[in-house]
Formats: C-alpha cells, structure tokens, sequence
C-alpha cells in the first residue's frame, strides 16, 4: 500500500539536492519534485522535498538541528567562536560516560552552550620511555626495529582512540534523533598524554563553564583510589567539576531535588552556594548545609556562625529551601552517609580548595575521600579565600 508523501521544504534545486543527500544519510527515502512558477523554465523553478509520513518527527528533528548532524564530527576538534563558555566532558566511552553526558547534554541546552567530549589516551611508546628512566640499572639503547615497533604501536593506539570516539559520537547522535539527548552542538577531542594532565590543560586553555566526568561505583572506586584522573581532577583542577557516579540514583537534571552543601563557614560558602545556583538554575532544591567543627571551635561560636549563614542563604537565594546539621570530624564518611540515607540525598556540593601534591598524597582533601566512598553525584567547586565567618 502507497504511504502517504508530505512536503517538508521547498528550495533551489542545489539547496534541495544536498538536503536529499543528508536526509537520505540518516534512513530517510525523500522524493524531489520541481514546483512549475509562471514565467519560469524548468531548470530555474524551485523543488519540493517530500517524505513517508511516519519518518516526519525525525526529519523535522535532523533539519531542525542541521548543524549538529551535518558537521563531520569525527574531525570536530577546532574551537567554537568564544561567544560563551563551554562544559567539558571527558570520556573513556564506557557506561558511566554516556550517563555523563546525557547530564552534561541536559545542561549545555539549559545554558545554551556548547560540549566537548575530549578523550585522552597514553602512547606505549611513552610508557616505555618513563619505565627505562624511573629504572635503576643500565638498559642500552633499543634498536632500530624496537623503535619502529613503539611507532607503529603507538599509531595503533592513536588510531583505536579516534575510532572509539567515532562510534561514541555516531550513538550520541542516534540519541539526539530520538529525543534521548537534547540537541546540542557538540565537537570532539582526541589527544595523547596522561588523562588528569590532558583535562587539566585543555581546561585552562578553554576555561570551562563546568567540567562532567563519569565515574565507577562506590566498590570499584575503592579498589582504584590510586591513580584515579577524577580525584587527580577534583584536587588540581581550577574549574567546578561534576562528578557522577554509575550507580548514581539520577538519571537527569530534573531528578535533584535533595542537596548536602559541606560549608566552611567561611565565604568560601558563598561562592560554592553561587556555583550551585548558577550551574543548575531550574533545579528546585532543599539545601542540607553541614559544617564540621575543627577541635579547636567552639560550639556556641559555631552555632552562631551556622545561623548566620543560614539566614544569608535564605535571603539570598529564596527558590531553595535550607536546614542545618552538624557533621564529626572523626568520621565525615560515616555521617555522609548517613544523612544521604535520611534525606535522600542527590547531590553533595562542597568548596575545595587546592592544594601541594604532598598533602593530597598524604592527606586526601574531603572531595577525595567523598569521592571514593559515594555513590552520590557530587559538585566540587574550587575556592581560595580564607576569610572565616568564626572569626568575625
């Protein structure tokens, strides 16, 4: 039985002809018809595109969004235009990373800005470089042959990388077709060196709006803590990054309802309650603020400044709601939890403030540890002022 064929466009025949070619791309069979205008040749009128009914919703999907699916993005690493900030995505193409950046892609269309999935990979050749220099004994020059073998394994690799990226982006704009992820322009970065370091860099070359990486689950994390990009990320980086775990109990941006802000009691707070309200600006929260008490604090000043505090919030920012707990500083993780249970927690905001590679090898900050032993998405917002609200 015939289908029923609908005119979705009118333009000029070269116009027309590429449209056919990119509809067509996508699994859509599209008929061209000239349209006869008075007075005009054949080889002048204009031409009609016309469909199968039933593949309306995604053709009107696609030309809506011609600039995501006509792009070749599998070589879309250039810059945008700089006209605002973007949010930056690193990914290893697994699970997590595509729950990511479905959030990720959720937020770009609320700020209307741009994604860069940016992938970072290590060259064997690199790796066998830094094992020979941190070795103690003397290992002669490798040969010739063993030199061409690293090139072509690391040609191998670099080309594994970009291939990934490829079908990652090639399932990311399937589910831009079907309404799984908003349309949103997106460009790609594939590039070679040591993960936190490549993040690191490209942000402070593009000075993202937010960073959002995917993470393992709360027992997996465990068993990684060394060596983990997010937590080196999370304690080097300069930029909010937004961190959200496999398990995580969200699936989108309209699922946060429950916050746990970690306060300092300082105007650190400020700026990480300003961070929330800015990143998440449709969101209707109730913000749990806990504080922990340094030994040397006194409870009634502590009180005092809470309270203080409590009240800047609900000034200040009147489409949240906010309460008050205390937290132990002899067991942080435990008390997380447990307010996480109560409350149903779904996000934990927290300022973290940088620090020297020894201390965060020998004393993790509050983001690291929260990192590896929840299950919650977390926002960690770099901080630097000092002032404390206890001293005033």
């Amino acid at each position: 039985m015939r289908q029923d064929l609908i005119t979705i466009a009118i333009h000029t025949p070269a116009h027309a002809r590429r449209l056919k070619q990119f509809l067509e791309a996508e699994g859509i069979q599209v008929s061209l018809a000239h349209v006869r205008l008075t007075g005009q040749g054949m080889s002048s009128s204009p031409v009609s595109l016309s469909i199968s009914e039933q593949d309306l919703p995604l053709a009107l999907r696609l030309i809506e969004n011609i600039e995501i699916f006509a792009d070749d993005l599998a070589d879309s690493s250039a810059h945008s235009d700089g006209s605002g900030k973007r949010i930056l995505v690193p990914v290893d193409f697994s699970d997590y990373s595509f729950r990511a950046a479905r959030i990720a892609f959720e937020l770009a269309r609320i700020h209307s800005t741009e994604i860069v999935l940016l992938h970072a990979y290590a060259l064997p050749s690199r790796a066998a470089a830094l094992s020979m220099s941190l070795s103690s004994s003397l290992v002669p020059d490798p040969a010739a042959d063993d030199a061409i073998e690293e090139i072509d394994a690391d040609r191998d690799v670099a080309s594994a990388a970009r291939e990934s990226m490829d079908r990652f982006v090639a399932d990311i704009r399937d589910y831009i077709k079907t309404g799984v992820f908003p349309a949103v322009k997106f460009s790609t970065v594939v590039n070679a060196g040591i993960p936190e370091t490549v993040i690191n860099d490209y942000a402070r070359d593009i000075k993202p709006l937010l960073i959002v990486m995917g993470t393992r689950g709360a027992d997996k994390k465990e068993r990684e803590m060394i060596g983990s990009v997010t937590a080196e990320v999370l304690d080097s980086c300069r930029f909010p990054a937004f961190t959200v775990p496999e398990s995580a109990r969200i699936s989108a941006v309209r699922d946060l309802h429950q916050v746990l802000f970690f306060s300092n009691l300082d105007d650190d707070d400020v700026d990480a309650m300003n961070a929330l309200a800015s990143i998440f600006p449709e969101a209707q929260l109730h913000v749990t603020i806990a504080h922990i008490p340094g030994r040397r604090d006194r409870r009634s000043d502590v009180s005092r400044a809470s309270e203080m505090l409590l009240d800047y919030c609900r000034v200040h920012y009147p489409a949240y709601t906010f309460s008050l707990r205390e937290l132990h500083l002899d067991k942080v993780v435990e008390d997380c939890k447990s307010i996480e249970a109560s409350c149903g927690v779904q996000l934990i905001v927290l300022p973290n403030k940088r620090r020297s590679v020894f201390s965060r090898l020998f004393n993790p900050s509050l983001a690291h540890r929260l990192l590896f032993h929840a299950d919650t998405p977390m926002l960690s917002v770099p901080v630097r002022r000092f002032s404390r609200i206890l001293q005033r």
